[in-house]
């Protein structure tokens, strides 16, 4: 229908109502997975494996889970 806005999903809903990261305070822009969801729906769309981060927290994140052991 024209005019008519798509659905958000359910990670640009999240990302709406948690407006700051969850982490440092600045301006969320990335929904962060707790438990890396590998494709799995069901850990993708979890809310208790959501947090709202900025980049720079994003990218510390995702340094922090591939660094070896």
């Amino acid at each position: 229908m024209p005019g008519r806005r798509p659905t958000s999903s359910p990670l640009e809903r999240y990302l709406a109502s948690h407006p700051t990261c969850e982490r440092c305070g600045d301006p969320s822009v990335l929904v962060d997975h707790v438990i890396p969801h590998h494709g799995d729906d069901g850990l993708i769309f979890m809310r208790e494996n959501m947090r709202a981060v900025c980049r720079a927290c994003h990218s510390l994140l995702q340094d922090k889970d591939s660094a070896p052991c």
